[in-house]
């Protein structure tokens, strides 16, 4: 009578022999996943960078209506010539779908006590290039052709207004870094 755990033993020898025996093809099948990952990432995939502005509106407007508004191909088209026209040989550029993609919207409220408003909306239009340049290019001028086709005033107040938290958020921070080492 054999022992089941010596059964289990033999079973697994027979296979670490079977993987020996094939160890070159083993190997073979892991470094050309290896070459192949490095090909892609090299030569293949692109780097993406993200630029971000901050849009304040005046009125609440439904998301799906901004989306329809912020993304049409009228406004994209000019936005893409533009585009084209600093950077020539920028990439992915040539169909409009896929152009359409680098861009995003998301609408975030925000209570805001100054304009003496319970909920006003904040915009964050963010767009995606291959390079830092490009992708701040990008999101400066959907931002002005946004700002140039509905109003520029509220995107101008939201950019002071995150100026100032931004000032007001480092202020806090000098002034806690110094009571900490004040201890």
């Amino acid at each position: 009578m054999t022992h089941p755990v010596d059964e289990a033993f033999s079973g697994f020898l027979q296979l670490m022999a079977r993987l020996w025996r094939a160890r070159w093809f083993v190997i073979g099948i892991a470094a050309l996943f290896a070459i192949l990952t490095f090909i892609n990432l090299k030569f293949i995939a692109l780097e993406t960078f993200r630029s971000e502005a901050i849009l304040y509106l005046a009125e609440e407007v439904e998301p799906p209506i901004l989306e329809t508004l912020l993304k049409n191909p009228e406004m994209l088209d000019v936005v893409r010539k533009r585009f084209l026209e600093r950077f020539p040989e920028a990439k992915g550029v040539a169909q409009m779908e896929k152009f359409k993609r680098r861009f995003q919207m998301d609408q975030v409220i925000l209570e805001d006590n100054s304009l003496r408003k319970r909920y006003s909306p904040a915009l964050t239009l963010s767009a995606d290039a291959h390079s830092a340049e490009e992708a701040q290019a990008l999101a400066s001028i959907w931002l002005e052709e946004v700002t140039a086709r509905f109003g520029g005033a509220s995107g101008l107040e939201a950019q002071f207004k995150v100026q100032h938290a931004r000032e007001l958020l480092d202020d806090l921070k000098s002034k806690e870094s110094q009571s900490v080492s004040a201890r």
